[in-house]
């Protein structure tokens, strides 16, 4: 049974961040925890490398570095952030009125309302006198025992919350699609891979969880694709640079596809007819110019016999055969082939 009561209470910023902290320290930094956390990362780098210097302290001391960051920020920063929004600013602290009926929880303070229902609970737990709820938008409420009347009224404000949320989703335990995957955002960090899954987290944040935090963190993952490859890959960006290199890379093949004719003309006695019989006589030969977009017939290299002689060479950028953008390969004596322009 879900008994409506209303029970006003207030607590201060330090009060606030002193029991947070405790909270957080003993729930979420356990000693298994982390022992859990550093086998796992041992076993990872095992896998992956064999330096003893990575696995014994660096992919662990990461890892941790990581976790606490994670923890500290979305159990710790994120609450106390909200929590600041209740605090009367000539007061210095918050007062709150929590109201539970059948429905929902409202929390009431000077200033605004806020309807809160059973299956946003996430949890509800005595700690350290106090009664700690924590809600699906990453607020907490920290009600002090000596806010009860008497002891058994907070037995039964505890009570009530949880029969709340076992009548709204039937356990106690908030399921996973409830919770915004903050965790699962480390994968937005994963080069190319990233910006995929940071769109979801975008379109995840915005429909599905309305959770500006999962909104930002998809942001900063596609972002962090975006700056890394401009770094590492700066031709990316610009056409220029881009159309350089794959001009160099036109050169490189048209020099190679010299010496596999002049082969073909050793073998045979005659030099091939077309790009694509001299392929057929070796399919590790490239014909394809990396100038052209699309692989075809018309992205093979431009080839055609001249009697006994042939010419050969590329589209250049345009893609237009037969004007001053040709590319052509780079030979120091022309008179040894039967290459002729």
């Amino acid at each position: 049974m879900i008994k409506i009561m209303d029970i006003p209470f207030t607590i201060t910023k330090s009060e606030f961040q002193n029991i947070m902290l405790k909270f957080i320290c003993r729930n979420y930094f356990t000693f298994g925890r982390l022992v859990i956390i550093y086998l796992l990362t041992v076993f990872s780098c095992m896998i992956f490398t064999t330096e003893k210097w990575i696995f014994y302290f660096l992919g662990p001391f990461s890892v941790l570095i990581l976790y606490s960051l994670y923890t500290f920020t979305l159990k710790f920063i994120v609450p106390l952030l909200k929590f600041k929004k209740s605090i009367d600013p000539n007061k210095q602290y918050a007062t709150i009125t929590l109201s539970a009926n059948k429905d929902n929880i409202v929390l009431a303070t000077p200033n605004v309302e806020k309807i809160i229902w059973w299956r946003d609970v996430v949890s509800v737990k005595n700690f350290d006198n106090n009664l700690i709820i924590c809600l699906l938008d990453n607020t907490t409420l920290i009600i002090p025992w000596q806010s009860f009347t008497e002891e058994k009224t907070c037995d039964e404000c505890f009570q009530s919350i949880q029969n709340g949320i076992l009548k709204s989703r039937g356990t106690l335990k908030a399921p996973l699609f409830l919770r915004p995957p903050y965790l699962l955002g480390v994968l937005c960090f994963v080069p190319v891979l990233g910006v995929y899954i940071g769109i979801v987290f975008i379109l995840f944040g915005i429909f599905q969880y309305k959770n500006k935090y999962m909104v930002i963190i998809g942001c900063i993952g596609i972002a962090f694709t975006i700056i890394l490859y401009s770094i590492l890959f700066p031709e990316i960006w610009n056409k220029k640079d881009r159309d350089l290199q794959m001009i160099h890379l036109s050169k490189m093949e048209l020099n190679l596809l010299i010496k596999d004719i002049e082969y073909f003309k050793l073998q045979t006695g005659k030099y091939p007819e077309t790009l694509d019989q001299l392929r057929n006589s070796n399919l590790t030969i490239v014909i394809f110019d990396p100038l052209q977009p699309v692989k075809g017939s018309n992205s093979e290299f431009n080839y055609r016999l001249v009697g006994e002689k042939y010419q050969l060479f590329s589209s250049g950028v345009d893609n237009i055969p037969n004007n001053k953008d040709d590319i052509f390969p780079e030979i120091k004596d022309i008179s040894k082939v039967g290459f002729i322009k």
